[in-house]
Formats: structure tokens, sequence, C-alpha cells
């Protein structure tokens, strides 16, 4: 039929009738193939492979978003375990949950799709460990830099290690832990603040000049670099030709003592001022 309409592929055919974008159209056509009845060699009709998920489709309580993580999380744990009775039970259990609400709201396609994959974690344990090997394989981490002379970051880290990556940064971000710390007071450690030389507690709003502004994000680079650099500093660390890991910069003596001027960090190809040639040194 696409054919005959001067269409290339039936995704095209489907979008251009229907208004979706072949995007959508191909989630549709891969939807509906697993959700459509077959016929037997005999005649007789198959049942659709998610049965369930068919009839919710069917009757709309369900979307063509939710439809797609079932039938995609389940149909790969199909192919290595079958249709098992476990996986016709995940099945009805998740098209049950996509269609209770909380509070007035139904679960939206991401929470039903972190719900199957905790599932498909029962169904297929051993599903689990070709997974992390391949995750680890494809981890990576690029430096790159911008004209501006920023550095931008992207990589992938495997579960564990960003397991590990977050609970170092995540002190870094707590409201709980003050990010200035005043060391001028010589009182106890009385927390009503009021023994001792240290100014009492007045448990009133904090200082607008001592209020941390600084972003979520900003906070985990600065996490991160604090990080790095406390390591890089341990007996532990690889060390090239014997010595811990330094920023080489490069800068006048005039300039140097003069505050004024700019410098050059080694890898980078924009130069910097005479004030973080100061902090560096």
């Amino acid at each position: 039929m696409s054919k005959k309409s001067n269409f290339t592929t039936p995704a095209g055919f489907l979008a251009a009738n229907t208004g979706t974008s072949e995007h959508t159209a191909k989630k549709l056509m891969k939807v509906g193939g697993e959700l459509r009845v077959t016929m037997s060699l005999c005649g007789l009709p198959n049942l659709p492979a998610f049965s369930h998920v068919a009839e919710a489709v069917g009757l709309g309580a369900i979307g063509l978003d939710v439809a797609t993580v079932i039938t995609t999380r389940l149909g790969r744990v199909a192919k290595s375990t079958g249709f098992t009775d476990a996986l016709l039970e995940a099945e009805a259990q998740l098209v049950s949950l996509a269609q209770e609400s909380l509070g007035g709201q139904c679960y939206s396609a991401d929470v039903i799709d972190r719900f199957a994959v905790r599932m498909i974690a029962h169904l297929d344990p051993d599903g689990t460990e070709p997974t992390e090997a391949q995750l680890h394989d494809r981890r990576h981490l690029t430096l790159v830099t911008e004209k501006t002379g920023m550095t931008k970051l992207t990589g992938l880290l495997p579960p564990t290690a960003a397991g590990h990556l977050r609970a170092a940064l995540e002190p870094f971000t707590s409201p709980r832990i003050p990010t200035f710390t005043d060391h001028t007071g010589t009182g106890t450690s009385d927390p009503t603040g009021t023994t001792g030389e240290g100014d009492p507690a007045d448990g009133g709003e904090v200082d607008p000049l001592l209020r941390d502004t600084r972003t979520r994000g900003q906070k985990l680079a600065d996490g991160l670099l604090q990080l790095v650099t406390t390591a890089a500093g341990l007996p532990t660390m690889p060390r090239l030709n014997g010595a811990a890991p330094t920023v080489n910069v490069h800068a006048t003596l005039d300039d140097i003592i003069s505050g004024r001027g700019v410098g050059w960090i080694d890898g980078l190809t924009e130069p910097v001022p005479a004030s973080t040639i100061e902090t560096l040194l």
C-alpha cells in the first residue's frame, strides 16, 4: 500500500496519514507487531505475545509510550528465557501499575520503565552479568578544550564506577554541610554558643555575604576538582618520572611580581590572567 501511494517506507506512509512523525510511526508499527493477532497455518488465531498490553491498549487504558516500554523490556528477556509464567505475570503487574494513580496522577512511562528494569533483574538474574561487562567496556572520558578556554568533559561510566563517584560527590551538594566555617571564636562545644569568647548563636538567617549561591552543577564541579586535587597528592597515586601531578604555568617574572599580564598553562591554548597564576603559585 505504501508503494502504491509513492512512499518508500511503510513508516512514511503511516506518518503522512496519521499526522505524526516517522519516528512515532515506527514505534506504532513496532508495538502493533507485538500486539496484533496472527493466524496459524490451520486457520486458528494466535493470541498476541503480550496479551495484557494488547487488551489495555485496545481499551485505551495505557498509551503508546507505556506499551513500548513494557513490550521492549520484556521482549528482550523473552529472547533468553521465553514467555514463562513469571514473565506473563510481570507483564500483568506492569499493565496494572500503569493504570494505577497516586495522588490523582498516573505513573509516567519513565516510572514504568524503572519498574520493568527491577522486574527483569529477578526474571533473568544471569542476564545482568554480561550487561555489566558490556557497559564496563564502553567506559571512556574525553577532555575537549573550547575556544573560550573552558574544558568540556564528556564520557560514560559503568554503574559501579558511577556509584562510587556519586557517593563521593554527594557530600559537596548537601545543605547540611557548612560551606564557610568561622574559626575566630574560642568557645566550648556548647551548642547554644553562649559560653566562651565566640559569638552566641542567634538562630537567625545566614549572612547574605556567606550564603552559598552556587548551583548544584557548580558544587559538583568544585567537588570533583577537590577530590582530584586531594587524590593526586597521595603517595599511592601514579607518578610521572617520580613526581606528583603538577600544573605547569608559564609567565614572565615581571608579570608575576606586578600582578598584571597573562600566563599559559600546559595543555591549554588560551591564556590565563595574573590572578589565576597567583592562585596556582
